[in-house]
């Protein structure tokens, strides 16, 4: 595992406690406070907005995957052979550390509106092989979205 994230594992029904909030019929789950973006693939499309914006808009029977995600963590939900499955990626240690393994950032171009583009941010989490001492993307998330050049 990456020296500088946490990963923990879902189970369907905490997974379908995220969709019923994000579908409209149940509260916020606390597990997912800090999420301000969500992507979202389903059956019929994808949209990319803010929480506040999408929520209570998913079709939940046409959902494929989505990411809820902020500056601290991403959730990823994934409809399985066996049904729904999901993964918490939070921020651990000082990425203020130096070395190898502290995690960088990059923003992706996302698309062009009247002349500003948006940029998704993305982190990468390193590991080390302890044979080689080759250095290697373990995990990445989704961070946020921000206005190009911001």
């Amino acid at each position: 595992m990456p020296e500088y994230c946490q990963i923990e594992r879902w189970d369907g029904g905490a997974c379908e406690s995220v969709i019923a909030w994000l579908a409209g019929s149940a509260g916020r789950p606390a597990s997912v406070n800090g999420a301000v973006w969500l992507l979202v693939f389903c059956d019929d499309g994808a949209s990319l907005g803010a929480v506040e914006e999408l929520a209570g808009s998913l079709t939940p029977h046409k959902l494929l995957e989505l990411r809820l995600f902020g500056p601290e963590s991403e959730l990823l939900i994934w409809r399985g052979d066996k049904g729904l499955r999901g993964r918490m990626l939070r921020d651990a240690g000082s990425a203020a550390a130096a070395g190898p393994l502290r995690p960088s950032d990059e923003a992706r171009l996302l698309l062009e509106k009247t002349g500003s583009g948006e940029r998704l941010r993305v982190r990468h989490y390193y590991e080390q092989d302890e044979c080689t001492g080759a250095v290697r993307i373990a995990a990445s998330r989704l961070v946020g979205i921000s206005a190009e050049g911001a």
